[in-house]
């Protein structure tokens, strides 16, 4: 009934295979860094466009850069 169709993940599964927040995963569909399909209200992600986000390397495990100095403190 599914052949030839990509796979669609809801949200909560796109957090897990990402491993990412919910919020992160949203704020990227919003920016349009993360592709997505609606259907009614729900918002899909196919797996392709998952991947290709994985593979830019645009996730929450991906950590800012650590600060050389400490900040200045002026009173």
């Amino acid at each position: 009934m599914n052949e030839g169709r990509e796979p669609l993940f809801t949200l909560e599964e796109t957090c897990v295979k990402a491993r990412s927040g919910y919020a992160t995963i949203r704020r990227a569909v919003k920016n349009g860094d993360l592709d997505s399909v609606r259907a009614g209200r729900r918002v899909l992600i196919p797996a392709s466009a998952l991947q290709e986000y994985l593979s830019r390397g645009t996730t929450a495990t991906t950590k800012a850069p650590v600060p050389t100095t400490p900040p200045l403190i002026t009173r």
